[in-house]
């Protein structure tokens, strides 16, 4: 049984990579899967819960809410509860590479261009039967509607298991609450900057730092774009710790 808890009203579950796996092979093993979520939950996410209520039922209504902040985790302890941390990036690549076996199939949508397909080449070369059915890399912009049905009917034609959206916070999740029950897809997940960190394009953290909890630091020293971020995650944090209580 995974475990959930509920920070500052938001549901957070705390698992493992064998726990996520499991759940995912028993909820496809029921044939019922599709139009579900993954919420990889950071801190910023939380505080965007915390001020806009379809970001805070995002959250709540994903099938499960990753803790993928240090700043929840110590909310969290604040409150008595022990919550894992699980990076989204990691995850993403768990997924991918336990998947093989699985014969799980997976679609790369998102980051500027030519980055998704710079990501499938990465993948297919590190896990060669990682059934990367294609990718798809729209406008930084609102879509037209003719846009908007290639994007829909490209993604359809392959029906794949995963879709992968890499789009940005909160950018991203509105986008997946926006077409998920549209496409053809058994779980949609955002993953942020994940794409741009499998093919380098933005410098991960050291292992050390990624250990102790401290890449938001080490991200923040060389990307100064990320001082708002931490601004936001920062206050979430204190009033999560003196509250756990949510304002909806």
């Amino acid at each position: 049984m995974i475990k959930k808890n509920v920070v500052a009203g938001m549901n957070i579950h705390s698992l493992t990579k064998e726990e996520l796996i499991n759940e995912l092979k028993v909820s496809f093993e029921s044939k019922t899967q599709k139009h579900e979520y993954i919420s990889i939950t950071n801190t910023e996410a939380m505080y965007f819960g915390g001020t806009n209520k379809i970001h805070f039922d995002y959250i709540n209504h994903a099938k499960l809410s990753l803790c993928d902040g240090t700043g929840i985790k110590i909310a969290a302890r604040a409150h008595g509860m022990d919550v894992k941390r699980y990076h989204g990036p990691d995850m993403m690549l768990d997924i991918i590479e336990c998947g093989q076996e699985n014969k799980w199939s997976h679609y790369f949508l998102g980051g500027k261009e030519g980055v998704a397909d710079q990501l499938k080449n990465i993948v297919n070369d590190k896990y060669p039967k990682s059934n990367i059915l294609g990718t798809y890399s729209p406008p930084f912009r609102e879509l037209t509607k003719p846009e908007e049905l290639k994007m829909i009917e490209e993604i359809n034609k392959h029906k794949p298991d995963f879709l992968w959206v890499s789009l940005g916070l909160p950018k991203q999740e509105n986008w997946i609450l926006k077409y998920k029950d549209r496409l053809d897809v058994k779980i949609l997940v955002g993953v942020g900057a994940g794409f741009d960190f499998h093919t380098g394009n933005v410098k991960r953290a050291p292992q050390f730092f990624r250990k102790i909890g401290f890449e938001w630091l080490y991200r923040t020293a060389f990307e100064p774009r990320l001082y708002v971020r931490q601004y936001r995650a920062f206050k979430f944090l204190f009033g999560a710790v003196l509250s756990n209580k949510s304002r909806f």
